[in-house]
């Protein structure tokens, strides 16, 4: 097998023209009335799908403290319906990606999104905690169910550094979900209470699910079916033998955790801890989409000279710096909030280098079967992010150390693992 990950062309990589080469590609594919023309909006209908974890995930963050206090209980048990989402998006995965290469992508995605919807709304009439973590769990089922298809659609219509480029553009559409979702859920909060904000994510769930019914393309291109379940752990067996995209998939998804440890106790060290306002706590946690929107565009310019493993590889050692010097200076006292802030930024803000290069480079060794490789990917990132915000869940202490702590040992290790994989100049066949 060649080196799927290592690429080269002689094409103008100019990304000022990315999206205008994207479109001419589309046109001239519709022209030739090709089942593999996928339209001019893939990108945006693909980034409306990924937007659902982060609206899933953010959009609640400020309403937490409220969301205690009308269910009778320690915002510390409202923490922990974030360690039980991430668990329900591990499992999601497991059965919509491989059911997602044999029955197709639309399918499945609009099976999960309208499961999301579903149970969105049964939590919005949550009476106990215990209620809400439960639904939270099916929750994400759905959603996992959902978004395991997303990357998968991109491999099926674009390869190599193009698709690297086109997960980097859908990358920068969604973030306009953790930019204003914080912002929304406290709007709504203010309006008419923290129940809306789950209304609310069941009817985004919905019209996400009546567009894609509507326009997502379908793939001719021959996609590894299998035979049932036999079928089923055959694609799982090939993706977990594989050394190198199981690297990829373990640096992604502990550089991932480091960021989930942040959004488990933001809400706390910020609101809590520092005492910002409930109406400005959107704010400072925009910025750090702002930095990751930044970064993700340097991201594609760097791609014209250095290939995707290697900008992985730079993000990951910036994120390890910054993850570590943040958690010295926590351990050695406490820190202005600004101080904070900025060096939370840097170290969230990378996973703009990491996101899309380290899935691309991880799909890149299955053609013929990427939605049973994603699904193997977003399992085991989800899985350990579930398992580590549940642990930082019982270390709180009332400061921002557990947080700091665990989130430089997440980027550091990510990077030790990347490191290794690259070692001999890049990924080996």
């Amino acid at each position: 097998m060649a080196n799927t990950c290592v690429f080269s062309t002689d094409r103008d990589n100019n990304p000022i023209h990315l999206l205008s080469l994207y479109k001419e590609r589309l046109l001239i594919s519709s022209e030739n009335h090709t089942p593999d023309a996928p339209p001019a909006s893939l990108a945006w209908m693909l980034a409306a799908l990924t937007m659902l974890g982060p609206f899933a995930i953010d959009t609640y963050l400020p309403a937490q403290p409220a969301i205690a206090d009308a269910l009778n209980t320690d915002i510390h048990r409202v923490e922990q319906t974030m360690g039980v989402y991430m668990a329900g998006l591990a499992a999601g995965p497991v059965l919509g990606g491989p059911l997602s290469d044999r029955y197709g992508r639309k399918l499945i995605a609009v099976i999960g999104l309208l499961f999301f919807a579903l149970t969105s709304f049964l939590i919005a009439g949550a009476q106990t905690i215990e209620q809400m973590i439960g639904l939270r769990f099916f929750q994400a089922l759905g959603g996992g169910f959902a978004v395991v298809t997303a990357a998968a659609t991109v491999r099926d219509f674009f390869t190599g550094r193009e698709a690297a480029r086109v997960m980097a553009l859908i990358g920068i559409i969604m973030m306009i979900a953790p930019l204003a979702a914080p912002a929304i859920g406290a709007a709504l909060l203010q309006l008419s209470g923290w129940r809306s904000i789950f209304y609310a994510l069941g009817a985004y769930a919905v019209l996400v699910a009546a567009l894609l019914a509507w326009r997502m393309p379908q793939a001719r291109r021959t996609i590894e079916k299998g035979a049932g379940l036999t079928g089923v752990l055959r694609s799982y067996r090939k993706v977990v033998g594989h050394r190198q995209a199981m690297a990829f998939a373990v640096a992604q998804a502990l550089a991932a955790c480091c960021m989930f440890m942040f959004l488990t106790e933001s809400a706390y060290v910020y609101i809590g801890f520092y005492g910002v306002e409930e109406t400005t706590f959107p704010l400072l946690f925009g910025a750090n989409i702002i930095t990751m929107a930044l970064f993700n565009r340097i991201n594609v310019r760097m791609l014209n000279r250095w290939e995707p493993y290697q900008v992985m590889r730079f993000g990951l050692l910036l994120q390890a710096l910054s993850a570590t010097v943040l958690a010295l200076i926590v351990w050695l006292s406490v820190p202005p909030l600004w101080l904070l802030v900025a060096l939370i930024m840097v170290t969230v803000g990378c996973m703009g280098f990491i996101m899309s290069n380290s899935i691309t480079c991880a799909l890149s060794y299955f053609p013929a079967n990427s939605g049973a490789a994603n699904a193997v990917i977003s399992t085991l990132g989800f899985a350990i992010a579930g398992a580590l915000t549940l642990l930082l869940t019982t270390l709180h202490d009332g400061s921002p150390l557990p947080m700091t702590s665990m989130m430089a040992a997440c980027a550091v290790s990510g990077l030790l693992v990347v490191l290794w994989v690259t070692r001999a100049g890049g990924p080996s066949p």
